[in-house]
């Protein structure tokens, strides 16, 4: 028997992947839209159904690559179901044909790849930059992060139909859950979460850490996986670790520990250069934990007054926005006051609202 028609098809392809801020957002968002008015009308497309709402229409990938799921088989289930509205979710990727009778949005999270070039690899920067031209052209709605990403977006491609919605923090559980598991490490540390990756300049962290008193006796923990870039910073770290400071690369984490390991932190760190908008500290702030920021605009729009800031790219000022927060208790909790009500401002009802509210303008 066939399916009834589906009003609004999302792009539910990396639902369920550990390791991606778009996959946490896919599965938020997904649950946030199937508790608004929307719910009997919206059909998932791809990824881990396990991690989606129960009871809701979802079709596997018959494909295990995204891009040639994508562009193959996409637009004919699209047709098939007579999809009124495709929302891609993956910063650039929409079919490359647009069936009659359908139109598309798109989430752009960020477009570092034609803003910072060299922290990405050639080969993804390439696909980057000639898929999101063609999707820009085909795509009716831009849904974007953080005013930072559509001011970019915009001065690239003029005219793009883009609008703000930021994404939520209310999924961090309440600071005296995270903090019932046990902290990496029983000495004050600095933590980083996140991608070891040429963009996130985890080398000006390196840098700024071993600046900071070794009589400290603190440790640098660095939670994520490698990727592009990762070998150099690496390197750096057996450097420093030869020399004798505590620098540890943990890896992933599962969601509980890595909790935890956030709750712990003396200060949560994020070096960044460049950014669509920045879950991990703004969940940072969301568990009280201080969080030092490099001054880039999508972390002084999300973060507010409620993070430290210093100069992207520089050591010293990081270093020192570090031992001032490590060295003085009032600083530090002044931050941990201004973190949960700044956190609070972002909400996936909220995320799921705004976004509700473009696909019933477009349909």
């Amino acid at each position: 028997m066939p399916l009834p028609p589906a009003a609004v098809a999302l792009d539910t392809s990396l639902a369920g992947a550990r390791t991606t801020g778009i996959g946490l957002y896919t599965v938020r968002l997904a649950a946030g839209l199937a508790e608004t008015d929307l719910r009997g009308r919206l059909w998932f497309l791809g990824g881990d159904g396990a991690a989606l709402p129960p009871g809701m229409p979802h079709a596997p990938a018959r494909t295990r690559s995204r891009t040639l799921w994508m562009a193959g088989e996409v637009p004919g289930l699209l047709e098939a179901r007579g999809a009124r509205l495709f929302h891609g979710l993956c910063n650039f990727a929409l079919p490359l044909r647009k069936p009659r009778g359908t139109r598309f949005a798109l989430t752009v999270h960020d477009v570092i790849p034609l803003t910072h070039p060299d922290t990405v690899s050639r080969p993804y920067r390439i696909q980057f930059a000639a898929w999101i031209r063609r999707s820009l052209d085909l795509c009716d709605a831009v849904l974007c992060d953080s005013e930072a990403t559509r001011r970019e977006l915009c001065a690239r491609f003029p005219g793009a139909p883009a609008t703000v919605v930021h994404l939520g923090a209310d999924h961090a559980p309440a600071p005296e859950a995270a903090r019932a598991c046990p902290p990496l490490s029983p000495k004050p540390h600095v933590l980083y979460v996140g991608a070891l990756d040429a963009r996130k300049q985890v080398g000006t962290l390196l840098d700024a850490f071993a600046r900071l008193p070794r009589s400290r006796d603190c440790a640098l923990l660095l939670v994520g996986q490698p990727a592009f870039g990762a070998e150099a910073l690496l390197a750096q770290v057996e450097r420093l670790r030869a020399d004798g400071l505590d620098v540890r690369p943990v890896g992933h984490l599962p969601v509980a520990e890595l909790w935890g390991a956030v709750a712990g932190a003396s200060v949560l760190c994020c070096p960044s250069g460049a950014e669509g908008f920045g879950l991990p500290p703004l969940e940072g702030l969301a568990l009280g934990v201080p969080v030092v920021a490099s001054r880039i605009p999508a972390h002084e729009e999300v973060l507010g007054d409620a993070a430290r800031f210093f100069a992207p790219g520089d050591p010293d000022d990081l270093a020192a926005a570090l031992a001032a927060v490590l060295d003085g208790a009032p600083a530090a909790a002044e931050l941990r006051r201004r973190g949960p009500p700044r956190a609070a401002r972002f909400t996936w009802r909220a995320c799921a609202g705004a976004t509700a509210a473009v696909y019933r303008r477009l349909i």
